[in-house]
């Protein structure tokens, strides 16, 4: 079985996240996806890594010159 790629997951009311510490636990393509306001509309996780997703996106929200 194949894994689905997030992108074709559609979108989600919110997110569990116990961590994001390590790539097994949140990979690369899963900080992309809860930074992703329009797909992810809440994460619940840490203090700490409430303020590390905050951080990417914020990064995400800012205007490209």
């Amino acid at each position: 079985m194949t894994p689905e790629s997030p992108a074709s997951l559609g979108t989600f009311d919110a997110v569990l996240l116990s961590h994001d510490h390590h790539a097994d636990n949140l990979d690369l393509a899963g900080r992309a996806l809860v930074a992703d306001e329009a797909r992810v509309g809440r994460v619940v996780t840490t203090v700490p890594s409430a303020r590390r997703l905050a951080m990417v996106r914020a990064t995400r929200r800012r205007p490209t010159r």
